[in-house]
């Protein structure tokens, strides 16, 4: 075999040439089965350990529409519905006490409004015009929105609009998730260290994303094989990095989501809400962060496996000259 470039790629074939040895690319076929293995089995960790972190919400969230469903029912039927006295008697001080603490927050100070939702009008969220015209991710942004203006309506989900500036809560249906948004408004108009959380989330779900496509795409070096070029030192360091870079992309938006339900908590506390509904506000709270916590765990997971199986499939291969 002739050798004619030595501390790189041969022009005319697939051969990597360094002072630790010489090694062969993988051939096309190899890269594109290693990213087709990479992604199922990145996806399925993920999976399970994003299943597991929602578990704890899903059950509670069952529990809260019952009880915060039941208030108006008469006794009998509130026993039917499996909920306790206790339980009923804080739902109906966590409805009243919504406004309440919106009031006494003072955030309307800074422009923001409490929206009580009904119905999908309701909702003034959207994805930017710019995205609505980007084939195939465009239509599923907008039914990924309209999806979240479903469940807010039915009660199943609360949102604040940095932009707007608005907080969307069903007040009969979900207002203990109310707090949290009320919190998030907080971060972004008071709490200095949520308001950078804040600005880091959109930037770090993006790191996270180039980590997950470099460990899927990039090549791995072979042994003292040096970067080309200023594109393949930084796609390389994050290559060799994905998975720290992916645990860091993830951690401004779990950290601003613990924020947003402590702030939230204190707001409440701030206008007086009983201890005891205080407890069944922060019992959502925490196992709704966790699924934050999960999202974070799994990304990093997935993107280290990923990698791991890539370059296990079409990594370098050392041979003799």
């Amino acid at each position: 075999m002739s050798i004619q470039k030595v501390n790189g790629v041969n022009p005319k074939s697939r051969i990597i040439v360094t002072e630790e040895g010489v090694y062969k690319k993988a051939s096309t076929a190899q890269n594109i089965a290693a990213f087709t293995a990479a992604n199922i089995v990145g996806s399925k960790i993920q999976r399970p350990i994003l299943n597991m972190a929602r578990k704890p919400i899903k059950a509670d969230l069952n529990y809260y529409e019952r009880v915060f469903s039941s208030t108006e029912l008469n006794p009998m039927m509130q026993k039917l519905f499996g909920v306790s006295e206790e339980h009923l008697k804080n739902a109906k001080e966590i409805k009243k006490a919504v406004d309440t603490v919106f009031k006494e927050s003072d955030l309307s100070k800074y422009g923001v409004k409490l929206v009580d939702v009904k119905e999908l009008s309701d909702v003034k969220i959207g994805i930017p015009k710019y995205m609505e015209k980007v084939p195939l991710i465009g239509d599923m942004l907008k039914k990924k929105v309209e999806m979240i203006k479903k469940n807010i309506v039915e009660g199943k989900n609360a949102a604040f609009g940095p932009k707007t500036g608005k907080i969307y809560v069903n007040k009969e249906k979900m207002p203990y998730a109310a707090f949290h948004e009320m919190g998030h408004a907080y971060n972004k108009h008071v709490s200095k260290v949520g308001k950078i959380m804040a600005k880091l989330r959109t930037p770090g779900m993006m790191l996270a994303s180039v980590a997950m496509l470099a460990a899927l795409l990039k090549r791995k070096k072979a042994d003292g094989e040096q970067p080309n070029g200023v594109f393949d030192r930084v796609t390389t360091y994050i290559k060799d990095h994905c998975a720290g870079l992916a645990l860091a992309g993830t951690l401004p938006t779990v950290i601003e989501e613990g924020m947003a339900s402590i702030n939230g908590a204190k707001l409440a506390r701030k206008a007086n809400l009983s201890e005891q509904s205080l407890k069944l506000v922060n019992r959502f709270h925490g196992k709704a962060w966790l699924t934050y916590a999960g999202y974070a765990l799994a990304t990093t997971a997935a993107t280290w496996i990923a990698s791991k199986v890539k370059d296990a499939i079409a990594g370098p291969k050392k041979i003799d000259k």
